[in-house]
């Protein structure tokens, strides 16, 4: 019996390769078009006061988000070759545009709580430095206030800082090694204002302290009055709130050092140390 000619194995190795090709081709196309559509979502819902209010007011909607996407996710997994194709689509933009909603309360969070909390950080009064303080606490980073005034602006563009990234650093990396030592951080400086000020552990000055029975008390609040779900909502949407500043801090500073001086202190900040761009229009956006 006659052997298959080696060029008939080659044209089916080309002819598979060429299905699979097409095949990732289409996939990509549709990976790449929900997540457009999720951030469309996301970003349009978060500059909609309307949409906001109505997502943040109604338990209802919470719950069919949360339970929504987990169905839709089962029904895709487990039911996808029995259904028509169109389905499947539909049920894959649907599912898109419900996690664009779910991050647009992170990406509000973001922009309209932590964003406003950092310039009014920066403030002289006491009393817009506690609303500094207060927008904080949805995205569980009132210690930001502490670590950025008293830490980052001292250290910025050094190893010391937790906010600058190293150079090759991945953005993944940066969201647990800036986020954790940030914190551990801001217990330190907290420590050590308190001891410069002979304040005891309990003390009302004490802010890392208050900061966390706050966010504590939040966390129940939120228990009590929305349940389970109403909890985890919560919890997805102030982590994609802070991890959103945390990518903003690794554009920032990413691979940029201050030179260390014969004295051992560090050169003076200057522009070239972020990667900032100062324009009257950036400045406006950013409050």
């Amino acid at each position: 019996m006659q052997q298959p000619h080696s060029s008939f194995y080659q044209v089916s190795r080309a002819q598979d390769q060429e299905v699979v090709r097409s095949f990732l081709q289409r996939v990509y196309i549709w990976m790449t078009g929900g997540l457009a559509l999720t951030g469309f979502v996301a970003y349009y819902a978060s500059q909609s006061e309307q949409i906001m209010t109505f997502l943040l007011s109604n338990p209802a909607t919470i719950y069919m988000m949360l339970f929504g996407t987990l169905g839709i996710a089962l029904v895709m997994g487990f039911a996808a070759n029995r259904l028509p194709t169109f389905a499947v689509g539909a049920l894959y933009v649907l599912y898109a545009g419900i996690i664009g909603l779910v991050f647009s309360i992170g990406i509000f969070l973001a922009l309209n709580g932590i964003n406003v909390a950092h310039e009014l950080g920066h403030r002289q009064s006491s009393n817009e430095r506690f609303l500094g303080k207060a927008l904080l606490l949805p995205s569980f980073y009132m210690h930001f206030y502490i670590e950025h005034n008293f830490g980052h602006h001292l250290h910025a563009a050094t190893p010391e800082d937790p906010a600058t990234a190293r150079y090759n650093q991945t953005v993944y990396s940066f969201w647990f090694t800036s986020t954790f030592r940030q914190y551990i951080n801001s217990w330190k400086i907290q420590n050590t204002l308190l001891k410069n000020n002979k304040n005891t552990f309990f003390s009302v000055k004490n802010d890392m302290f208050w900061f966390l029975v706050f966010q504590l008390c939040y966390l129940v609040l939120v228990l009590v009055f929305f349940g389970t779900i109403g909890l985890l909502f919560a919890i997805a949407s102030g982590i994609v709130g802070f991890i959103m500043l945390e990518t903003v801090n690794y554009i920032e500073h990413y691979g940029l050092l201050r030179l260390k001086l014969p004295s051992g202190r560090y050169e003076r900040v200057r522009e070239i140390h972020s990667w900032n761009s100062n324009h009257a229009i950036g400045r406006i956006v950013l409050y």
